[in-house]
């Protein structure tokens, strides 16, 4: 898990090296600057698979003439090491990719199972890869003006770098409707996010997953499978010699995670009188763990917010990231874990946003005022982002299709970056067992019968774990993840007003 730049931007060395100061909280255990070719690079490491300074980015091939700068965890790269009788002088993923890419170049890319945002780069071939994985579990951004390239696993190095922060309107009005941005938007009209299940080979940006085109065809669902591919997804993310601990909130998706990985220690955070405390607390004793029940106190949640977006020059999407960020510098500090397992993206795949879904399946045609009202925080104005940001799921054919995907695309990307910057600025490494691609292309076309109902959410979920779970935790109803910036700010604070904070602050 690390932070990478890397550009063919003529600046001079200082200058670069300011811009790297933002990716020492990615990656605390080493910093490189380098040069090769005609571009500047630089890498901040959190030693994860292999130790060994060896493992330090860049890495070179043997005969120098290729490099690869690598931010993820490439989770099946021993299989793919040992199918392609691949040797390695470290133990790390990273030269395993290295050798894959410097051999297969973007064909291997569809069989890497993990999170993963590089650049890879060969001389004699003159050849570029810069990939970001299927979902956009890791960040990647880009600016592209006249020719001069920079890629970033933040915004902060490239505003940095180009000396413009001019802001983009659309990117502003998304933020203020969506509370996130969409459509490789940024709050930045010259800095954009690299699209998801893409690569660039230097000329344009080629789509190498589709989750149309990739998923399981099948409507119904076998539980045996299902539950097989969780259960594999956890222990791929789980195989690693690093001791993993997980959070722990009321529901059933952490609940899931922590009892497959065996986890000693659990966690949760709330703000007092508006937490999941008393429901975290009774599943950690059905699971055997020490658990921690963390409190943030108003002051620390606008330090931490200030903290944020200082570093990071990202506006925060959602506010329960200023949560996540407290309670993970607190367990990075205290028990020094550097990886934590979170449950994002089960509500996308078993329709755990109930109120929505259920709207969505008991609706053939699109609304878009209707959504809005389901889905955006903000007033219900400016109907043309809110169908700007739909715009690519419009031609799916029912309500269900559009908000199905949407939320497994775009909606779950957003809250996947708010992990990532949550994470990455604690310096510790989330993973998502319930994004492993081969779970959401199983469920991605099974109906809406086979994964919830109206009375029982996630029950298919709650059926194939029944074995683990017991009857108060399966019947317990969704809390979420309350912040109640009312009582934060001691005065009444609205959504926008969330925004100009934002705006004011970074």
């Amino acid at each position: 898990m690390c932070g990478i730049i890397f550009t063919n931007l003529k600046v001079n060395q200082d200058k670069f090296k300011r811009s790297t100061e933002y990716l020492k909280k990615r990656g605390p255990d080493n910093l490189t600057i380098d040069q090769f070719a005609n571009y500047k690079i630089a890498h901040s490491r959190l030693a994860i698979i292999d130790d060994n300074e060896n493992s330090n980015q860049p890495m070179y091939s043997q005969d120098k003439k290729d490099f690869l700068i690598f931010n993820g965890e490439i989770y099946n790269y021993l299989q793919l090491k040992n199918k392609y009788q691949i040797t390695t002088k470290t133990n790390s993923d990273t030269e395993v990719l290295l050798c894959l890419l410097k051999k297969f170049a973007e064909n291997i890319i569809p069989e890497l199972n993990g999170m993963f945002a590089f650049v890879y780069y060969s001389i004699n071939k003159n050849k570029m890869i810069v990939c970001r994985d299927r979902l956009g579990i890791k960040p990647l951004y880009y600016s592209n003006i006249n020719g001069k390239l920079i890629f970033s696993s933040m915004l902060s190095p490239i505003l940095e770098l180009i000396d413009n922060n001019e802001i983009d309107e659309i990117g502003l009005r998304q933020y203020k409707k969506m509370r996130t941005f969409f459509r490789g938007h940024t709050l930045y009209k010259n800095v954009k996010e690299f699209p998801a299940g893409h690569y660039f080979n230097g000329e344009k940006f080629i789509k190498y997953w589709d989750i149309d085109n990739q998923c399981d065809q099948s409507k119904k669902i076998n539980d045996d499978k299902l539950k097989e591919i969780i259960i594999d997804s956890v222990n791929l993310r789980t195989s690693t010699s690093k001791p993993c601990t997980s959070l722990l909130s009321g529901g059933i998706d952490s609940f899931i995670i922590s009892k497959l990985a065996k986890v000693k220690d659990t966690w949760s955070v709330g703000i007092a009188m508006n937490n999941e405390f008393n429901e975290a607390s009774y599943s950690a004793k059905i699971l055997l763990t020490d658990h921690y029940n963390i409190e943030i106190s108003n002051e620390d949640f606008i330090n931490h917010s200030l903290q944020l977006l200082k570093n990071t020059k990202k506006t925060i999407s959602v506010k329960n990231e200023v949560l996540l960020h407290y309670l993970l510098c607190k367990i990075r500090s205290e028990k020094d874990y550097k990886i934590i397992l979170s449950g994002e993206g089960a509500d996308e795949l078993f329709f755990g946003y109930d109120r929505i879904f259920r709207w969505a399946n008991n609706n053939q045609k699109l609304n878009l005022k209707e959504f809005d009202e389901y889905y955006s925080y903000s007033d219900h104005e400016d109907m043309e982002i809110v169908e700007y940001c739909l715009e690519p799921y419009l031609e799916n054919n029912t309500t269900l299709d559009i908000v199905k995907k949407f939320f497994q695309i775009d909606h779950l990307r957003g809250l996947l970056l708010r992990l990532d910057n949550a994470s990455m600025e604690a310096s510790m490494e989330a993973r998502v067992p319930f994004c492993d691609h081969r779970l959401v292309e199983y469920m991605y076309n099974k109906d809406y019968s086979e994964r919830t109902n109206d009375s029982n959410s996630k029950f298919i979920l709650k059926k194939i774990f029944s074995d683990i779970l017991d009857d108060e935790i399966i019947n317990r109803k969704k809390i979420g993840f309350p912040v109640d910036l009312n009582k934060i700010f001691n005065k009444k604070t609205s959504h926008l007003n969330w925004v100009d904070f934002n705006l004011m602050h970074l």
